[in-house]
Parts: C-alpha cells; sequence; structure tokens
C-alpha cells in the first residue's frame, strides 16, 4: 500500500511551488530574520484570521532545515499523507470483528482508496495546502485513540485522543468538527449490547459517565485553544465578520447556500470529477440532492453502530466547509481540500458496510475483480491530476478551462507564462483577467500586471494607458497602486534621454509621490519627495519635505541619518 501511494504521488517531489500563497509564503520566511517559539504561538498580532501554530513552525522548521527547498516540502506532504493512509488503515482494523483481524482485507482496500482518492491531490501537491493533510493525521490519530478507549475503557487512550484532537486543532481550525463524531463513536451500541437488559442498563450509565467525563476534557481543550487564541490576536478578521453578517442577514438565503454546499460535497466523495482548483459555482440543484442525504444521515444516526458513527463523522467533517461557501474567506468559495479529512471517514465506513454486505454474498470472484479495478482507475487518476500539478502553467491552464470566468485564475496563468518569460501569453493572460473585473467589479491586480508587463515590452503608450485606466478606477485612493506608479515614473526618467521630457516625468512623479504620502503618510516618501526637488532644482521645498522626514522617522531608523545628511549638503549648497 505504501509504496503504491508513494509512486502515484511521486511526481509531486519534483513539482514547482504554486504560485498562489507558496511563493509569497516562502519569500516571507526567507526574509524573516529570526523568530522565537513564544511568537509562533502567541504572535500578538491585530486582526486575526488563521490561528495555526503548529503550520507555522512546520513551514519554519523547513526554512531552518533545508532552506524552503521546495522538493523537499512536497515531499513532507506526500509523507504526511502516507501517514493519513496507514492511520486509516489501522483505524479500519481496530473497528473490525477480532475474529477477521487477520483475514480480511478491507482496512488495505480503505488504506488504498483513501491515499489514492484524487480529492487528495490538492492538499498534498500544493505546499500550503498541509494544513489539511497535517491537521487530517492528528484528527485520524484522536479517532483510533477514541475507538481504543472504547474497546479497552482505558483513560490513557481518551487523554490521548484529547491531544491528537488539540494538536490538529493547533494545525487547522476544521478539527473541531471532529467533535460531533467522537460524540457519535462513544455512543456506538457495541456488539454484545441488547437493549431492555439489565447489564445493557448499566453498561450505558457507565457510557454517560465516561461521556461526562470526556465532554469535560474536550470542553477543557476547546477552551484551552481559544484562549490561545484570544491571545494571540487582539480582534478577529474582518472576512469572519462579513460571512457571520451573510449568514445572520438572510438565514433563509443561508440554509439554501449550505444545502447547496453540502450536496455538493457528498456528491464530490464519491465522484469528485471534474476535478478543478477554482470552483467557484455549483449547481443549485445540488440543494435537491442534500435533502434525501440528510435524511439517509438521521437514520444512519439512530443505528447507533460504530460503522454509522464513522460516516456521521466524515459528514461532520464537511461542515466547516459550508460557511466558506459565501466567498468570505478563502481564495475559492468550493475546493477539494476542504473535504481531505472527511474523505479518509466516510472511505472507512463505506468501505466496511459494502464488505460487510457481500461478506455473505456469492459473488467473491467479481468483488476480487472489481475492487483492484477500482483501485488502478482511482489511482490513475490521481497520477494524472498530480501530473496537471507539477507546473503552474499546467495547472492554470487547466484552471482557466474549467473556470473560464474566473478571473483569479486568468492572472495567476498570467504570472505563470511571466515568469517563463513568454511576454506575450502573458500580455493576453492579463488582459482576459482586466477584462473579467470590468464585469464583475474592479480590481487592480490584473491591470497592474498587465502593465508591467507591457512596459517590459516597450510599448509605453499602451503602458500610460492601463495606467490611466488603473488611477481612474481607483481614484488614487490605492497604496499598492500610487506605488506601482511612482516606481514606473522612475523607472522612465532613469532612461529617458531628453532633459525637458525627463523633468516632465520627475514633476510627474513628485506630484503622485505626494498622493502617496497624503494616504499612508510614510516618511520615506518624504525623503523620496525630497531627492526629487532637488533633482529638480527646488531646493527650497528638498529642505521642507526633509525636515518633516526626519521628524518622522524614527530614532533608531537607518534613515534619520541619511536625510540629516541630505539635509545638512543641501543647506551648504
Amino acid at each position: 500500500m505504501a509504496a503504491t501511494v508513494l509512486a502515484v504521488f511521486y511526481p509531486t517531489v519534483s513539482g514547482e511551488l504554486n504560485s498562489i500563497d507558496d511563493m509569497d509564503m516562502v519569500t516571507g520566511l526567507l526574509n524573516l530574520e529570526q523568530w522565537r517559539l513564544k511568537d509562533v504561538f502567541i504572535p500578538r498580532a491585530g486582526e486575526g484570521l488563521y490561528y495555526r501554530p503548529l503550520l507555522s513552525l512546520s513551514f519554519l522548521l523547513d526554512k531552518e532545515l533545508w532552506f524552503m527547498e521546495g522538493s523537499f516540502m512536497h515531499l513532507e506532504n506526500i509523507l504526511l499523507h502516507l501517514c493519513s493512509s496507514i492511520l486509516v488503515y489501522f483505524l479500519t482494523l481496530k473497528l473490525l470483528p477480532d475474529t477477521e483481524q487477520d483475514t480480511s482485507y478491507l482496512p488495505l482496500v480503505a488504506a488504498l482508496c483513501f491515499g489514492l482518492h484524487p480529492l487528495s491531490a490538492e492538499p498534498v501537491s500544493w505546499v500550503s495546502g498541509r494544513s489539511d493533510v497535517m491537521a487530517g493525521t492528528f484528527v485520524l490519530l484522536s479517532a483510533i485513540a477514541l475507538v481504543k478507549f472504547k474497546l479497552e475503557q482505558d483513560k490513557k487512550f481518551l487523554f490521548f485522543s484529547v491531544l491528537a484532537l488539540l494538536l490538529g486543532l493547533l494545525t487547522k481550525e476544521v478539527a473541531m468538527a471532529f467533535l460531533p463524531g467522537a460524540f457519535f463513536i462513544l455512543m456506538a451500541r457495541s456488539p454484545q449490547e441488547n437493549p431492555g437488559d439489565a447489564a445493557d442498563e448499566d453498561r450505558h450509565r457507565d457510557k454517560v459517565k465516561k461521556l461526562l467525563l470526556c465532554g469535560a476534557i474536550v470542553a477543557g481543550s476547546a477552551l484551552f485553544f481559544f484562549l490561545l487564541r484570544s491571545h494571540a490576536f487582539t480582534s478577529n478578521s474582518p472576512r469572519i465578520g462579513m460571512t457571520l453578517k451573510f449568514i445572520f442577514n438572510d438565514p433563509n438565503q443561508a440554509i439554501f447556500v449550505f444545502f447547496k454546499t453540502f450536496g455538493f460535497y457528498m456528491k464530490k466523495l464519491y465522484w469528485p470529477f471534474p476535478l478543478n482548483f477554482a470552483i467557484v459555482e455549483v449547481d443549485p440543484l445540488y440543494e435537491l440532492l442534500a435533502l434525501p442525504i440528510i435524511v439517509l444521515c438521521v437514520y444512519i444516526a439512530l443505528r447507533r453502530t460504530v460503522i454509522s458513527a464513522i460516516f456521521l463523522a466524515g459528514v461532520f467533517m464537511v461542515t466547516p466547509a459550508l460557511p466558506i461557501a459565501f466567498n468570505q474567506v478563502a481564495w475559492t468559495p468550493f475546493a477539494e481540500r476542504y473535504i481531505y479529512i472527511a474523505s479518509a471517514f466516510v472511505t472507512i465506513a463505506t468501505v466496511l458496510f459494502f464488505g460487510r454486505q457481500l461478506k455473505n454474498c456469492r459473488v467473491s470472484i467479481p468483488v476480487r475483480v472489481a475492487v483492484p479495478c477500482l483501485v488502478v482507475v482511482i489511482g490513475a487518476a490521481t497520477l494524472q491530476r498530480n501530473m496537471v500539478w507539477k507546473t503552474n502553467l499546467s495547472l492554470f491552464g487547466d484552471t482557466v478551462r474549467k473556470s473560464p470566468d474566473f478571473t483569479k485564475t486568468w492572472n495567476a496563468l498570467g504570472v505563470a507564462y511571466y515568469l517563463k518569460k513568454d511576454l506575450p501569453n502573458a500580455e493576453i493572460c492579463f488582459a482576459k483577467a482586466s477584462s473579467l473585473y470590468q464585469i464583475l467589479g474592479y480590481d487592480e491586480k490584473s491591470d497592474l500586471n498587465l502593465a508591467a508587463v507591457l512596459s517590459e515590452e516597450g510599448k509605453i503608450k499602451e503602458t500610460e494607458q492601463v495606467y490611466a485606466r488603473i488611477l481612474k478606477n481607483s481614484r488614487c485612493k490605492s497604496e499598492k497602486v500610487l506605488e506601482h506608479y511612482v516606481q514606473y515614473l522612475g523607472e522612465r526618467a532613469a532612461v529617458e534621454k531628453d532633459p525637458v521630457a525627463r523633468a516632465k516625468l520627475k514633476r510627474e512623479e513628485l506630484s503622485y509621490n505626494g498622493k502617496l504620502y497624503d494616504l499612508t503618510g510614510k516618511p520615506l516618501v518624504l525623503f523620496r519627495m525630497g531627492e526629487l526637488s532637488e533633482a529638480l532644482g527646488d531646493k527650497r521645498s528638498a529642505q521642507v519635505h526633509y525636515r518633516k522626514a526626519y521628524d518622522k522617522f524614527p530614532p533608531e531608523d537607518k534613515y534619520k541619518k541619511i536625510v540629516l545628511r541630505r539635509l545638512a549638503l543641501s543647506t551648504k549648497e
């Protein structure tokens, strides 16, 4: 099993870092001069969206151990996924009767079906998808320990289960969704229970006591997690508030969105195709599919078997993805990686259910043929998907074909072409993204990228037209736009040979630096305004800008001495 999973995911090792999140994360960590373990867990940041200190720690260790080498980080994801696949094997094994554990092939089938599930390609192949893979490993560890506790009544397994779940929470918040599943696992009827029997009533009372103990421990762990988070951030991100606002402002619409999303993901668990990195729309008819699935889940819950509890654990692991459908938190409202952990539990429950149904049927030969064929088919699909994920060009080329109206993927494809020095195709992609923004609402990113490519191609007139559109649409209220434009003007002035044209560019740069300073109040902008004034021969204005910059720079800032020196020189002259 391990060799098969490794072989299917092997192409990922030599894959590129994804331009979505991966590159920014790597650049940010490489530029980080030093870090402290305390700051990882309690960063004392402002607004907070994600609190994932163990995930952050894993990336910091990547920096310390192999300097953020992409192949090693990809390999880590693969090994974490392999660990989860092995845990699926042992969890399935533990759920079998003792008499079948040595002979049953079901644990191997479950491990292979999960390990080769096409849904796993996204979180494993994407370095930033490690959050789901790593959290999944801890959640599965928690589930195994919980089942051991249920079978052996040894409290050490209960404490280990809670500890593993807490580690999962510190990796990704979605691990919290395992709690309802854990409740159903603990409340599941053991094979020896007979309803109405006096001994059964004693066992039930004992079970309730243990459940209360478990609840107290879990509540304490959850409280500990939220206390850490509250110390890590002074406030929650506005994106969380926006999501809640959407839900509470129109509860009826929110219910329909939840139903649609739930139906879509439940279908995706069993039929994941087409695989797409940017799922931005879901057919409303999935609302209708959700209704019978919910009724089925209620029936399964009433069965109170361990298999039904495992299935419900998977269903509950889908629920954190439902609010994301409002598109206020993540890159896309829907994603395959969101149900990675759910796929483990649903796969185990499905394999055990059908394994038991087919146990006494006279179809052993067809089953023995069908199961290997199924494994080969899903393995081939996952291998093909991993090949798509190897490069940004292939991934985003595939994505724009499947989501042609999603602006961010056209922009990402343009970046991929730009990094390959294919400027004409990059221009086409950025222009396409820009045209979509005009329809769906303005965002300057694609226009800024388009302007940069046009400038590099030497198309000055077209570049200035794009910048004129950007400045108009942003109303000069975007720091990023102004920074890009003054940089562009500075580069133009540096190569301009005509003194009159060069002076005109510098005056325009000075003017827009003034707008940038009004917007940001940054002293470094004042310093640049002083340099430009000096270059234009306006010594008085240069001194005014230098004095203001000197007053605004903190005492320890290196620019304070530089400004003082320039101020002294301009005064002497």
